[in-house]
């Protein structure tokens, strides 16, 4: 189960985004992904299990639930 520290330690590792655009959003949702690109991320946030992703005109919520795992720069086989 995702605790507070496996929060702030994806929140640090995903710092060096903060200002850079999107060029690519995949994966599982119920959001249009498309929407996303090209928006640049303004702030990366953590709060309870939640990982807040501040954009210009959203924020995606990310809540990793009991088993959550993700990739930074690395894609899923």
């Amino acid at each position: 189960m995702p605790e507070g520290p496996s929060i702030l330690i994806l929140r640090e590792e995903t710092e060096r985004f903060a200002g850079q655009r999107i060029l690519r959003a995949e994966g599982n949702s119920k959001v249009d992904l498309q929407r996303l690109q090209g928006q640049r991320v303004k702030a990366l946030r953590s709060w309870g299990k939640h990982f807040l992703i501040e954009l210009e005109d959203v924020v995606v919520r990310i809540l990793l639930l009991l088993f959550a795992s993700y990739r930074i720069d690395e894609r899923k086989d």
